[in-house]
């Protein structure tokens, strides 16, 4: 998506919000070939950083009265709104947006396929109106200011503000600490948030008046259908295969990212069945021995698809964590960082990127959910998820390193929010509880920023996300998705070749019968069992489905001389919340091999790492100079 950011105010100094824009445009202008555009429209200001082959999915139409402004992907607008025809690009399709809005408000919006946002500024009323897709995946942070509302497609532009104050948000703070990143509408300061997924935000500047409304959300409503697995199976494929087309209706050079799982398998196979694959490039990361790497390159083979292995370096941390930090605004743990190297090393020449994104989100639960059985209680079921969420630090282990006073105000905040989120999703039964809470708090911060990463090179189809797939999913009975059950027999019906394939999860294929089952469960006991201790340990059971060694990289001399050296230079933004004391014994126990805790050693970097690059972001003045530019501006490696 386009990088912008723009104000809405009434009075105040134009000298100041000139000065602040033009900081904007540095600070989101990631590639050297990017370029600012300033927009001022009525009594919105705006810029927007553009590479050209994001021009097609930034928008912006003016009446004198009324500005409208889209920037992302809109690959349905057609079909949601009849009064259309063929593909709308530039202001024709920020106007039919806005007539959009102007016909059934907010509403529609849900429908629309892709990471967007849409704003409408009215001259005459003084309002701004804020809209963000239904999964949240088109980023957009607001902050109110004395004269008005400042907003932007990234969090560091508003610290540029000198009106917006860096007071750090706890509840943020301890979102990140345990889930690895900030959930809703959290970020780390309280004056910041972020517009949330199937939300519409209108700010009145005459009152300073700014509201929220939800104007989506999933809901599982599962109990009506009586549909068979099959059914489901056959319903789920048809809906997949056409959002399969639409995606790739234009043509051209599409890169597929491929793994063992499901997701991609899914994609792949019926991207078969319809005749695409001979546009796709499938890429699989990892080591050569590893599951993803060994089942993505025989599903490429039996789909007849280009495939490449993509190695993720082993000092990728080393390399990547800062620009990985700067690219997310700090608040995704940067042990992700590997695909950014992902990213700058694909080829360049494509017309878009296939993700399987959020198809295992939907299509069943995480083993240690499935292992409940559909007879578990609410309490068990919520539990347990809360536990598989909260991987970073747990209260205990959190209390280990934060200062005493901290420690108790923060002694469960963010697993207590979570589960408040819980309690009001909309489902019928608690297991799909689970889902809508990764769909909207989970997922939009977890895996959307690569939208962001992917999106500044390429437009990203990701059609197991799409609103008509989806609408199916949350009807879907939960005894055909407890443990995946539809979406392997979607394989098998309707990608067969893909099913003898073995699964990354298990090593066997999808059906491989019980004598199989059987003969592979008892080669897993004698080597992961047996083998170790009838050979005094000398034989160590090591799981190759790991998709990375993070424990053993971080060990790397460069990463741990990388660690060290954030530590020494950085570590003093901990200081308010942690004893560093306690935080360097902890990283020095992992990185002497007497624990194995990667996560919460890189999320600690992490905040190193954010809080000292944000620091080098001055507030601007009236008298604005180019600063020199900080040392996250290697982040133009991505874009370019």
């Amino acid at each position: 998506m386009a990088g912008f950011a723009g104000c809405l105010t009434r009075g105040g100094r134009p000298d100041l919000v000139r000065a602040w824009l033009e900081r904007a445009g540095q600070l989101l202008g990631h590639a050297p070939r990017a370029r600012a555009q300033r927009l001022s429209l009525g009594a919105l200001e705006m810029t927007a950083s553009l590479l050209p082959t994001e021009a097609a999915r930034w928008a912006v139409a003016s009446d004198g009265s009324r500005t409208l402004l889209a920037s992302g992907a809109f690959n349905n607008l057609a079909e949601i709104a009849p009064a259309t025809s063929g593909p709308l690009a530039g202001e024709a399709r920020a106007r039919a947006l806005g007539a959009l809005y102007d016909q059934a408000g907010p509403r529609p919006f849900a429908e629309l396929n892709g990471p967007f946002v849409v704003g409408l500024a009215d001259q005459r009323t003084q309002t701004l109106r804020l809209i963000a897709d239904g999964l949240g995946l088109g980023a957009v942070y607001y902050a109110l200011t004395d004269v008005g509302i400042v907003f932007a497609s990234e969090l560091k532009v508003l610290l540029a503000h000198p009106q917006v104050p860096r007071d750090v948000d706890e509840e943020g703070l301890a979102d990140f600490l345990a889930f690895d990143h900030c959930n809703g509408d959290r970020t780390f300061y309280r004056a910041i948030r972020r517009l949330e997924g199937g939300t519409l935000l209108t700010f009145d500047a005459a009152s300073r008046r700014l509201t929220t409304e939800r104007f989506w959300a999933p809901r599982y409503a599962t109990a009506g259908n009586r549909a068979t697995p099959e059914e489901c199976a056959d319903e789920l494929a048809r809906r997949i295969r056409r959002a399969l087309r639409r995606s790739l209706a234009g043509g051209g050079r599409i890169a597929t990212t491929l793994s063992g799982g499901m997701d991609s398998r899914v994609l792949l196979g019926l991207a078969a069945a319809e005749g695409l694959t001979g546009s796709l490039q499938a890429f699989t990361t990892g080591h050569r021995h590893t599951y993803d790497v060994v089942f993505g390159r025989r599903l490429a083979k039996a789909c007849g698809v280009p495939w490449q292995l993509m190695p993720i370096e082993a000092d990728f941390f080393a390399r990547r964590a800062r620009q990985f930090v700067w690219l997310t605004d700090g608040m995704v743990n940067a042990h992700h960082g590997w695909q950014t190297g992902l990213v700058q090393h694909m080829p360049a020449d494509f017309d878009g990127l296939l993700t399987g994104f959020i198809g295992g989100v939907v299509a069943g639960f995480p083993q240690q959910l499935g292992d409940l059985g559909a007879g578990a209680d609410r309490e068990t079921i919520f539990a347990r998820y809360l536990t598989f969420e909260n991987h970073v630090f747990t209260d205990d282990q959190a209390a280990e390193i934060l200062r005493p006073e901290m420690a108790r105000r923060l002694r469960g905040v963010a697993v207590q929010a979570l589960r408040r989120a819980l309690q009001t999703a909309m489902a019928d039964n608690p297991f799909d509880a689970t889902r809508v809470v990764s769909l909207m708090h989970t997922q939009p911060r977890a895996i959307a920023y690569c939208f962001n990463l992917y999106g500044s090179r390429w437009p990203v189809h990701a059609p197991l996300a799409d609103q008509n797939v989806l609408a199916y999913w949350y009807t879907v009975p939960l005894a055909h998705r407890l443990k995946k059950q539809a979406y392997k027999l979607l394989v098998k019906r309707h990608a067969p070749r893909l099913a003898r394939v073995a699964l990354d999860a298990t090593g066997l294929p999808l059906y491989p019968g019980p004598v199989r089952t059987a003969l592979h469960k008892q080669w897993k006991s004698l080597v992961k069992y047996k083998l170790p201790r009838w050979s005094g340990g000398r034989y160590r059971w090591h799981d190759r489905r790991a998709y990375a060694h993070y424990n053993e990289w971080m060990r790397l001399p460069s990463v741990r001389q990388f660690v060290d050296e954030t530590l020494t230079r950085a570590g003093r933004h901990l200081e308010p919340w942690f004893d560093l004391n306690r935080v360097r014994q902890l990283v020095a126990r992992h990185l002497g091999g007497k624990v194995d805790i990667y996560r919460q050693v890189s999320a600690l970097v992490t905040l190193c790492l954010w809080f000292e690059q944000a620091e080098q972001i001055q507030p601007v003045t009236a008298s604005f100079e180019t600063p020199v530019q900080p040392a996250p501006r290697s982040a133009a490696q991505v874009g370019g």
